[in-house]
């Protein structure tokens, strides 16, 4: 009877045990339908560092698996946006997933264009071939508003990540900082830096509460007043993870800054 027992046990053991493996060689690897890339308007660089879309991320992707036969159907986005295996990456892992990046100085992305990204994943011994919809865009603008002493600065920053207005434009040195963003930002910080014309004497900082009390100094060895805005994405892409990219650094993969220089005019007599 105990003998029974125990192959019935065995065999019901065995029975799990193969279930179990077959539903785990079910999990395949999944990518997004579509999804939408942004690039910077004006220097046409990808934002994969600011929001994390140029990554095409993979469910039930193992660190183990390989990306290969990564490519774009469309020659134009082919020749001016390159493609490699995230998880293959110098220094260790750093994405779960297909990485896109600007590879052309020439090559021009325009709003709107789309390709097909077809690559193949092999894991577990298999291969399968997957694609997802590009839609490339232009990131569009974070702020709804950013008032430095009672002047509206939010185009001139996103116009360009340094923009340079000058301190003799204002009418009051010294006044307030307040940030508003858009839906689906969230500030994270604002600091401010004193750049003197003499390096060597050390850049002046500070961090500055939103809302909060600024200067514009004007003085002959102070060049310019440089404000850092940092801010944080919301919304995660389709499948995100940062499994392998690890907590101290998804913080710095989601966020993007963008700065203003106010220039003192008379520094640089």
């Amino acid at each position: 009877m105990k003998k029974k027992l125990t192959l019935v046990l065995t065999v019901l053991m065995l029975i799990m045990g193969m279930a179990f493996t077959a539903q785990a060689a079910t999990k395949k690897p999944v990518c997004p339908k579509k999804q939408t890339v942004y690039f910077n308007g004006h220097d046409k660089f990808l934002q994969s560092i600011n929001n994390a879309t140029s990554v095409i991320y993979i469910k039930n992707l193992k660190r183990s698996a390989k990306i290969t036969d990564i490519k774009f159907t469309n020659s134009k986005i082919n020749n001016s946006v390159g493609a490699f295996d995230g998880l293959q990456a110098a220094q260790g892992a750093i994405a779960k997933g297909v990485m896109l990046w600007k590879k052309s100085d020439t090559d021009v992305l325009e709003e709107g264009m789309k390709s097909k990204l077809t690559f193949t994943v092999q894991q577990d011994s298999r291969k399968y071939k997957l694609s997802c919809m590009v839609t490339f865009k232009e990131e569009p603008q974070a702020f709804k508003s950013v008032k430095v002493c009672g002047v509206e600065l939010a185009d001139k920053i996103w116009s360009s990540y340094h923009s340079y207005p000058s301190v003799e434009d204002f009418a009051r040195k010294t006044g307030t900082i307040k940030v508003r963003m858009k839906s689906g930002l969230k500030l994270v910080s604002i600091k401010v830096k004193y750049m003197p014309k003499d390096y060597s004497k050390g850049i002046t900082a500070k961090s500055v509460k939103n809302g909060g009390k600024i200067t514009l100094k004007q003085d002959k060895n102070i060049t310019e007043t440089v404000i850092e805005i940092i801010y944080q994405y919301k919304k995660r892409p389709q499948y995100y993870s940062d499994l392998y990219i690890g907590k101290e650094y998804e913080g710095h993969f989601l966020m993007a800054g963008h700065s203003v220089s106010i220039v003192n005019r008379k520094a640089w007599l």
